[in-house]
């Protein structure tokens, strides 16, 4: 009878007769992001640390334990105590079968690695810090607003902008390069998304979903990062243009060098607000 049931386990657990007879998995698991690392639960084996976890191998190894017991029922006939208990482990048909098993058993946790690894390839969603990153990202081939302008006078947009006293930030990566990461993090989150959940492997159902969600969630975040920065980032150049336009206009309209002619400091004011508009006209265009 122990071979009979050691027999029938490596049946369901044997991914070619599973296949064949289209038998149903012998156990649901998921898979979830635990302390930055993708794990079962429950796990093929016991962590350490983890004395009451219930394990994958663990319960079949109750399921073994349960069938050899069946020796222990009866007592032996060449002595007054005891049973066949080591007979029937050491028998070499036993062995075999218990090889077998373990085998199949390794085979399938091999499979499932496997499956594991296409979330895992993006792990450095939930390791890497995303500002850190970020800081990396804006350092990386940053450059002016505008690059391709020179007056007339020789003057570049930077010289231009330093001049008139308008502030348009530090230099950043070009619109092409956020472009490439936002695109990047949401298709990212769509084959995140698509993945199909539950997936059977053998002998287990495994639910995805929960990991899925995780990574959905920062694939978001990281995207964010860079939407939100851009518009931050446009914002405050638009808000800077308007002070710049609004300050002028003030300067030359509301009161007028004519009116107070001997006003030296007025009439010096309103040519530098003059000088301003008109050396940086062209090159506001080209914000825009």
């Amino acid at each position: 009878s122990i071979a009979v049931s050691l027999q029938y386990l490596c049946e369901i657990l044997d991914p070619l007769i599973i296949a064949r007879q289209d038998m149903l998995p012998l156990f649901d698991v998921k898979i979830e992001l635990q302390d930055h690392d993708i794990r079962f639960v429950p796990p093929f084996s016991r962590a350490r640390g983890q004395g009451g976890q219930t394990t994958l191998r663990g319960t079949i190894d109750g399921w073994l334990k349960d069938f050899f017991a069946m020796a222990t029922v009866m007592q032996r006939l060449d002595t007054s105590n005891g049973d066949y208990l080591n007979e029937a482990k050491e028998h070499f048909h036993m062995q075999c079968l218990l090889a077998l098993v373990s085998e199949l058993i390794d085979n399938t946790e091999m499979k499932c690695m496997e499956y594991r690894d296409t979330y895992n390839q993006h792990s450095f969603l939930w390791r890497d810090d995303v500002e850190r990153s970020f800081n990396e990202f804006l350092e990386t081939d940053s450059k002016g607003l505008v690059s391709d302008f020179e007056a007339e006078d020789g003057k570049t947009f930077e010289e231009i902008m330093k001049i008139v006293k308008v502030n348009l930030g530090p230099p950043v990566p070009s619109m092409d390069k956020f472009d490439e990461q936002i695109l990047r993090f949401r298709e990212m989150q769509k084959s995140v998304s698509q993945m199909q959940t539950p997936v059977d492997i053998h002998w287990l159902r495994i639910n995805a979903q929960p990991v899925k969600g995780d990574l959905v969630r920062f694939a978001t975040k990281w995207e964010t990062k860079f939407t939100g920065f851009l518009q931050d980032f446009v914002d405050r150049r638009i808000h800077t243009v308007s002070e710049f336009i609004q300050e002028a206009q003030r300067g030359l309209t509301e009161q007028s060098p004519v009116d107070d002619p001997e006003n030296s400091e007025l009439l010096y004011r309103t040519m530098t607000y003059i000088r301003d508009v008109k050396i940086s006209m062209n090159a506001m265009v080209k914000l825009f």
